[in-house]
């Protein structure tokens, strides 16, 4: 019995001593207690050899459980695991934070910097709190090399390349570039230099032989940056193998004008060939339309009458043109042509639709129109397919506040006008205050009315 009792006793005194242990771990954060820091950063975790990484940091105090108030005189240490020179300070780098918390990091990056960078930063609070974060810088290197060129390339055929060669501020000039072309089995051909530019720019075309399998991988390789790891921009592009293909026919269509009214007809001439330069006579011929039948069966379902190639394999045909609003509406004249025992060809060309003999463009010396001051403004006429018009073409520009103003073309097809700004009137289109609307009228014809902005 007294046994048991003293067993009893034992257990109860171990659980008592194991509970008032957990109370007193388990001690409440006051309100006003500093429970921790946290710290705050500005800046790139990349950075170029030979340059300065630079942090802008906030250290801020842990109040209670969540709420962050600056930490002013807090001590911040930087550590890396960069290679120390003999002229390096023993410690690492510390800075001490002003009355808000704030502080500036400055890391100079040495040329020979690794690729990769550990960084650890210690914040130590005036209320003796300190904690440790850590974190990785990458290193870049400071030139950098692009290169392009051509998606596809025949074989055998040429693939052109080009690409520059520059750092931050400017490019590389008279620096040695090795190209080396590769297929899918390694590279083709003995590797290729050349050498940039004033601008740092290169190019180079490469022969691509018949035998090129798989895809086309173009290497550049620049010049070494001079230190122990030998380290050298690099670049690739890509591009695939383009099996050529010839069409059964080539259709050339030439419209004998490029500019027409609507509903009007226009001659097209029309030059059939093979794929090796041969004339194809006797060939059917249709704008517009699907595909041209080729057997007996199809052209007896269809009973159309076609043009036909003569033996130096033309024709001519007659398209009309649609009626187009505004002022022009740039059409596509398909041609579909068609010949048994060949195959088929389609041939476009392109004509521009319009009811109107010019177009004419307006601009503002300064942008803006300032009410009380004369403004130049000048007057662009050209034709409708885009070439200027000849000296001599009058021109007029007038509006409800700027008034009437003529003039007449130069060699260039441009007339300088003196416009001034009068006070707002009514009917105005474009409102009056901020802008208001201009009709310029060129050789008679009148264009829609715009809007110019005006200096309220």
């Amino acid at each position: 019995m007294s046994r048991w009792l003293l067993s009893f006793l034992f257990a109860a005194s171990t659980l008592a001593s194991t509970a008032s242990a957990q109370v007193a771990g388990r001690r409440p954060v006051a309100a006003g207690d500093v429970s921790g820091v946290e710290l705050q950063l500005e800046g790139s975790l990349s950075v170029e050899r030979g340059s300065t990484l630079r942090w802008a940091v906030v250290a801020y105090e842990v109040v209670g459980l969540d709420r962050l108030r600056p930490a002013p005189g807090a001590e911040i240490r930087l550590a890396t695991s960069l290679r120390r020179r003999s002229d390096d300070d023993a410690g690492p780098l510390v800075v001490t934070a002003d009355a808000r918390g704030r502080a500036v990091i400055e890391l100079p990056i040495p040329n020979d910097a690794p690729d990769s960078i550990g960084a650890t930063l210690d914040v130590h609070a005036r209320r003796g709190v300190t904690r440790r974060f850590e974190l990785r810088v990458q290193t870049r290197e400071p030139r950098q090399l692009v290169l392009f060129g051509a998606e596809n390339a025949p074989a055998p055929g040429r693939l052109p390349v080009f690409g520059r060669l520059s750092t931050t501020t400017a490019g590389v000039a008279d620096a040695e570039i090795k190209l080396v072309l590769n297929d899918g089995r390694g590279p083709l051909g003995v590797p290729v230099r050349v050498r940039t530019d004033a601008a740092g720019l290169f190019s180079h075309e490469f022969r691509v032989p018949r035998e090129a399998e798989g895809a086309l991988r173009v290497d550049a390789t620049g010049p070494s940056d001079g230190s122990d790891a030998e380290r050298r921009p690099r670049a690739a592009w890509a591009a695939t193998i383009a099996q050529p293909s010839e069409p059964p026919l080539v259709v050339a269509v030439r419209p004998t004008r490029s500019l027409v009214r609507s509903q009007e007809r226009v001659e097209v001439e029309v030059l059939v060939r093979r794929a090796d330069g041969r004339p194809v006579p006797e060939t059917r011929l249709r704008i517009g339309g699907g595909p041209i039948p080729l057997l007996l069966e199809e052209e007896q379902r269809t009973r159309e009458r076609f043009a036909v190639t003569d033996a130096r394999g033309r024709a001519r045909l007659t398209w009309e043109a649609p009626r187009v609003g505004g002022t022009h509406s740039d059409q596509t004249i398909t041609v579909q042509a068609g010949r048994a025992g060949i195959g088929r060809g389609v041939g476009q060309a392109s004509v521009r639709v319009s009811d109107r003999r010019h177009a004419s463009r307006l601009a503002v010396e300064g942008g803006v129109l300032v009410p009380g001051l004369s403004a130049r403004a000048f007057v662009r006429v050209t034709t409708m397919d885009g070439l200027p018009v000849a000296a001599g073409v009058p021109v007029v520009v007038e509006g409800p506040r700027v008034g009437r103003a003529e003039g007449v073309t130069t060699e260039g097809g441009v007339v300088a006008l003196d416009l001034r700004v009068g006070a707002p009137q009514d009917g105005d289109r474009c409102g009056g205050l901020a802008a208001t609307d201009v009709v310029v009228t060129v050789a008679g014809e009148a264009s829609p009315p715009r809007c110019l902005p005006v200096d309220p």
